[in-house]
């Protein structure tokens, strides 16, 4: 739905048609399961999008929130790791939100590269042939360390 929302931003109508019902299906998510690590994980960028091009002046507590969201659905995740043997429910979640607070440390309005170098080494440590993370971020976040390993 996000990519529809994306394509259509020239059709002002069909783009708010869209974004009503995207509302309407993440709210209903939210309210079955607040606390789901791949739902938070998923509404997180979108989230991060309002954040980061909602008003100056909490921007930076909002981008925190989403952070502090992530870093909770790390610990459910990680609290519930090998616990999904033998039910529907998908054994991921943890490299892709180590990913997402690294790239978040990075991309805050008080950017932190020691934190998001942390987030990003530990999702190569579980995923170490991930092109996003090892040949794209990491030296996104070496470079706002200026260089440094």
């Amino acid at each position: 739905m996000g990519s529809r929302l994306l394509v259509s931003r020239d059709d002002p109508p069909a783009q708010q048609t869209l974004s009503d019902r995207y509302r309407q299906v993440a709210d209903a998510a939210v309210k079955n399961a607040p606390d789901h690590p791949r739902l938070i994980w998923v509404l997180g960028g979108g989230r991060w999008w309002l954040a980061t091009n909602g008003p100056p002046a909490d921007r930076a507590a909002r981008q925190d929130a989403i952070i502090a969201s992530y870093e909770r659905a790390l610990a459910t995740v990680r609290a519930q790791r090998g616990a999904a043997v033998g039910r529907l429910e998908p054994d991921w979640g943890e490299p892709e939100l180590l990913m997402s607070l690294a790239w978040s440390h990075l991309n805050k309005v008080r950017p932190d590269p020691a934190h998001a170098e942390t987030y990003a080494r530990e999702a190569l440590a579980l995923v170490p042939s991930w092109h996003y993370v090892k040949d794209i971020l990491l030296p996104q976040i070496l470079a706002a360390k200026g260089g440094r390993a």
